[in-house]
């Protein structure tokens, strides 16, 4: 077995993984997991090699399912520790996966983890890949992952951490503050649709019939995976894609559109849409927040729009505008 292999198996989504190799992933399931893919080559080839594992190496997997429960675990745990007294009672593991609900679960991945090398990683496969957080009507939740990214849930919101740098947002809306890394990107995966940070924060809402994402701050690059189609939105812009009929994959694009947003950041995506320069008497203004929507709006009234909502005045010069306190 390849070090690589060995020393990275820990991590693996083994609950998705072995659901994949018998043919019983759900649809949900599938999402995570090809979330889980889509993080590296590196997974990729992971899940290939566990595969060709199953193919060749699993030979007497139909033997311990045909046999009863008790026996079946008795010749499994004797591969896996030889040394150890048999058991006279199956392993309790449906509780532990509820969502498996079958004990040759744990037959297969014991014989998977077997061949591969992996019976010191046993416990680790029984409680599964990823953490799963959810919100109830009227509650809302926010939650900070390993990497210093926090994740604001609004009511009747799931997601699923199933990476380090990756959640897939399954219902609902959830915002997201991320701390960038500039050679391990975030995403957020959904089905038909991902979004990928380029130092952001931004809001995804996901429904029945549609995907929308608010970028608050940065860039994201949002991934179309009915078209294909990728495309950069910066600070201000929001795109709706519908996920439902015959007009499944079709997009709308709105810009200027800003919720809690930096003054700084309003500004950035004003002068480069207007190509006019907007300046700040004093640089601690650049951190103060405000939420407005200026489509539609010319440049001399969004400065207005923007001035009245933190009560600032304008000056005009030769090249815009400089903004100040009353």
């Amino acid at each position: 077995m390849d070090k690589a292999f060995n020393d990275n198996n820990n991590d693996l989504p083994w609950t998705l993984i072995v659901a994949a190799l018998q043919g019983e992933l759900t649809s949900e399931d599938r999402l995570q997991l090809e979330a889980w893919l889509a993080i590296s080559p590196a997974n990729r080839a992971q899940f290939e090699r566990l595969e060709q594992v199953w193919k060749e190496g699993m030979a007497d997997y139909p033997r311990y399912v045909e046999v009863d429960e008790t026996r079946a675990w008795s010749e499994v745990q004797a591969r896996l520790d030889p040394g150890a007294a048999p058991r006279t009672s199956v392993v309790p593991l449906r509780n532990a996966l509820p969502r498996m609900g079958r004990w040759r679960w744990a037959v297969a991945a014991a014989l998977l983890l077997l061949v591969a090398g992996g019976a010191e990683i046993w416990q680790k496969a029984r409680n599964g890949g990823g953490a799963r957080y959810e919100t109830a009507a009227g509650e809302q939740r926010s939650i900070t992952l390993a990497d210093g990214t926090t994740v604001a849930m609004e009511p009747e919101t799931r997601i699923q951490v199933t990476g380090a740098r990756t959640v897939v947002l399954l219902s609902g809306k959830a915002g997201f503050v991320v701390t960038h890394h500039n050679d391990k990107p975030f995403e957020v995966v959904m089905d038909g649709a991902g979004v990928r940070d380029i130092g952001t924060s931004f809001v995804v809402t996901r429904t029945a019939d549609s995907i929308e994402v608010e970028v608050t701050e940065g860039k994201v690059a949002f991934t179309n995976k009915v078209t294909g189609e990728t495309r950069e939105l910066s600070a201000g812009g929001t795109v709706w894609m519908l996920m439902s009929g015959d007009h499944r994959g079709e997009t709308q694009t709105a810009a200027l559109r800003f919720d809690n947003a930096r003054l700084a950041e309003v500004i950035a995506a004003v002068q480069q849409k207007f190509g006019k320069k907007i300046g700040l008497a004093d640089k601690a203004l650049a951190d103060r927040r405000l939420t407005v929507h200026l489509d539609g709006e010319s440049f001399d009234d969004a400065v207005k729009v923007i001035c009245a909502s933190l009560n600032l005045e304008s000056q005009a010069d030769s090249t815009g505008y400089i903004l100040k306190n009353r």
